[in-house]
């Protein structure tokens, strides 16, 4: 019985002390009180949540939509802030378990405020998209970037603030740290401003096609803080650090008002004077009366220079299209209709020629120098091949033709055969001259052949 009595004294003391001072019976009241409220929060997903996402898609407008949308998160969270307040309220802890419990609830109800604010950002969006003329939706969107990440560091600081944690020190240490990143990312940097300056300064927008100069042409898809990607006419894809465009000329094709045409026109020299005159004369008709044509912007039709094998006539014109494709029908239009112009006066266009004056002694020393390399080489193989008969008794050396063929080959090669073995090692027995001077031969015709052949 003593045992029992212990247990019994045991389990009412702790049942009664509870935890931090609060008895049992009270935290199952808490929790109870919580579970109710998280009931609470399904009911609000289930029915308040969904009746207003019902409704705001009834409407035309995207903003009630970006709204709800926004708010789903936070309208779930606020269910159990409240929970844990009026369960925390309803136990009566110590007075350090009261600090605690009060700065949970702080920190909560911190959290819920910023998450509202940060979700409310995104709506934001729509709001400023009415300023397109002003604010380009690049920089719209970096905009609503750079917010969220201020919002979620306030909110941050404001919690550590509450848990008595100093961020006045930790801002110090990280801009220190930032002055040192800053130093070490320059170029990082450099490209951000530069990202910046593009969006403010609208040098292009996403779908446009921009040519830089001796860098990239193509279509934008997407402006970075760091970088652009532009696809390619050749469909690859490149990233172009931001700062390519602040620094040099961008031409923005897409914004081209009217397409132009310049182009050179070579006539052949017998062409008259009256020709010449009915070509440009009724070219430069062909451009007033075609509707295909803008001639205020400009136009000039006139004979230009005298060139080394023609006579250039300068064709110069706008079309009153903005679109590449129809520029592109229309220059052909242009063109055609050029090549009848010239056709029908009997004149003829121009092709390039040149002069060239060959001696024809090069030409011959060439040739002779080929042939004897070649014939010579077939004499130092033949000099190999009967040295090696001759050595294993194959063939006779008192045949009269016998030793005069060796005799020939001998006298042709020996003298340079003896000046290439002067610079070899004494192998003994083992005679490698004649291979270094068929190399030697080789190379010569080989640099005759890409080197004199192609000058003449």
């Amino acid at each position: 019985m003593e045992i029992i009595n212990n247990f019994s004294d045991i389990f009412l003391s702790v049942w009664n002390k509870g935890i931090l001072g609060v008895d049992i019976f009270q935290i199952l009241i808490g929790i109870g009180i919580f579970l109710i409220f998280l009931i609470f929060r399904g009911l609000i997903s289930k029915l308040i949540i969904k009746k207003l996402e019902i409704i705001s898609k009834r409407t035309t407008n995207k903003l009630d939509d970006t709204f709800v949308s926004a708010l789903v998160g936070p309208a779930r969270f606020l269910p159990i802030v409240l929970g844990f307040f009026i369960a925390s309220y309803y136990m009566t802890f110590s007075v350090e378990g009261r600090e605690v419990v009060d700065t949970i609830n702080r920190t909560l109800i911190t959290i819920l405020i910023f998450w509202v604010i940060h979700q409310i950002i995104e709506p934001v969006s729509y709001i400023l998209s009415g300023l397109d003329k002003i604010l380009t939706r690049e920089l719209i969107g970096w905009i609503i970037k750079s917010l969220k990440i201020l919002i979620f560091i306030l909110g941050l600081a404001a919690v550590l603030e509450l848990w008595g944690i100093k961020i006045g020190p930790i801002i110090a240490g990280l801009g220190l740290f930032g002055v040192a990143v800053a130093l070490g990312a320059q170029d990082l940097f450099k490209n951000l401003i530069s990202g910046i300056l593009v969006l403010v300064e609208k040098r292009f927008k996403m779908g446009d096609w921009i040519l830089v100069e001796g860098t990239i042409e193509g279509i934008v898809e997407k402006i970075g803080f760091r970088s652009t990607t532009i696809r390619k006419f050749d469909k690859s894809l490149a990233i172009i650090p931001n700062f390519q465009f602040a620094e040099n000329a961008v031409i923005n094709i897409s914004q081209t008002t009217n397409w132009l045409i310049s182009w050179t026109i070579t006539l052949q020299y017998d062409t008259t004077i009256v020709q010449l005159k009915n070509v440009r004369d009724q070219i430069e008709n062909f451009i007033k009366v075609s509707k295909d044509f803008d001639t205020k912007v400009g136009l000039a039709v006139r004979v230009d220079k005298f060139s080394d094998s023609s006579i250039d006539m300068y064709v110069r014109c706008f079309t009153q299209t903005d679109s590449w494709n129809e520029w592109l029908k229309v220059k052909e239009r242009l063109a055609i209709g050029i090549k009848e112009i010239v056709e029908t006066n009997k004149a003829s266009f121009a092709f390039p020629s040149q002069s060239i004056y060959v001696e024809k002694k090069m030409i011959i020393i060439y040739i002779v120098a080929m042939t004897i390399l070649k014939y010579y080489s077939y004499i130092v193989i033949a000099n190999v091949i009967l040295s090696w008969l001759v050595a294993f008794n194959i063939i006779n050396t008192g045949n009269r033709f016998v030793y005069s063929v060796l005799d020939f080959t001998y006298r042709m090669t020996e003298p340079f055969l003896n000046r290439i073995r002067a610079f070899l090692p004494n192998l003994g027995a083992f005679d490698i001259s004649p291979v270094i001077l068929l190399m030697l031969i080789w190379i010569m015709q080989m640099c005759m052949e890409y080197y004199i052949r192609p000058i003449i």
